[in-house]
């Protein structure tokens, strides 16, 4: 004989602000009606909600108070309340967490485009035209938008908490910020080390 005894399930609770077990189906309507009027509710003003013409300005009838009072309307109703703010909270909190990680993004993508424009500024430059001071001049401005670009990455990768990116920024080859590697690279035949990231 199988002695194990099979456990019935247990029904989830009902939330405060669902119809009770002992609640008629008139009462629970009313208390929806009040629930759903938000945190200045009343009685009174629950009940005009339901009436049309001359009783639209009467008070709520006895049965009514005698459910609020019987089915802890208040209580439920402000139960209600904090699920309502909780909704919205998280929903805020959600869409204030999408608008950050968007915005993080734009700039790193900035970052990075400005990091590219000091790349290709070298990688167009045709020294053969110019003089040694215009291409030293030409160096610092390409090494300073590196340099920029680089530092801000690193910064918003930083503030977005991903510390295992910030760390790959800084140890990835191509990322050149010294202008005496500049003019090496590009001495041996122009920076194709760096097309692969910013190209």
């Amino acid at each position: 004989m199988n002695s194990i005894r099979r456990q019935a399930a247990v029904p989830a609770k009902a939330l405060a602000w669902e119809r009770r077990d002992d609640e008629s189906a008139p009462a629970f309507i009313a208390f929806s009606v009040y629930r759903d009027l938000g945190p200045t509710r009343s009685i009174d003003a629950a009940w005009r909600t339901t009436q049309t013409g001359q009783n639209r300005g009467k008070r709520a009838p006895s049965a009514w108070e005698g459910w609020s009072s019987r089915f802890d309307w208040v209580e439920r109703a402000a139960a209600y309340d904090a699920h309502i703010e909780r909704i919205g909270l998280e929903a805020r909190q959600k869409a204030l967490r999408a608008a950050t990680e968007a915005d993080t993004k734009r700039r790193i993508q900035n970052a990075r485009a400005t990091q590219g424009a000091g790349f290709k500024l070298i990688e167009k430059a045709k020294l053969e035209e110019i003089t040694a001071l215009e291409a030293r001049k030409m160096l610092k401005e390409a090494a300073k938008l590196i340099e920029v670009g680089a530092k801000n990455e690193l910064l918003e990768l930083a503030r977005a908490g991903d510390e295992q990116r910030t760390q790959a920024a800084t140890t990835e080859p191509g990322l050149i910020d010294d202008e005496t590697e500049l003019m090496r690279r590009l001495s041996m035949g122009g920076m194709g080390a760096t097309e692969g990231r910013y190209g």
